[in-house]
């Protein structure tokens, strides 16, 4: 029988097709892409392993195999957590109102892609 075929995780990325979980910006200077907050229609298995359970383990909802299937080598999906139970915060006003600063202060964005940013961030956040 053969192995299963190995798992490779990338941070904000769907462990299925490699595509973004997460929203992201690229800082205007630099060019340094960051991620800002999680595609609310994502889903992050739990994965019993042989070492305990391994939660986190992101994919979009479609690519994500049934519960009981296989997670790669590291071992059967026993459940599933939306992102938006997971990172709930992400999507308060509070983060908002964070979120537009930081975009200005730290990835130095101007208004125009500030506005685009905050308004993915409200549609994200409206389709809960």
């Amino acid at each position: 029988m053969d192995a299963p075929p190995l798992v490779t995780l990338t941070a904000g990325a769907c462990t299925a097709c490699d595509g973004p979980t997460w929203r992201r910006a690229a800082h205007a200077k630099t060019g340094v892409v960051t991620i800002l907050w999680p595609d609310p229609t994502t889903v992050y298995a739990c994965v019993a392993t042989v070492n305990g359970l391994a939660p986190g383990i992101g994919y979009h909802a479609g690519c994500a195999p049934a519960l009981g299937g296989a997670c790669g080598d590291l071992g059967e999906i026993v459940g599933y957590e939306p992102a938006v139970a997971r990172y709930g915060v992400w999507f308060t006003e509070g983060y908002g109102v964070f979120l537009k600063a930081w975009l200005a202060d730290h990835l130095q964005l101007g208004d125009i892609a500030i506005a685009r940013a905050v308004a993915q961030w409200d549609e994200d956040r409206r389709g809960l």
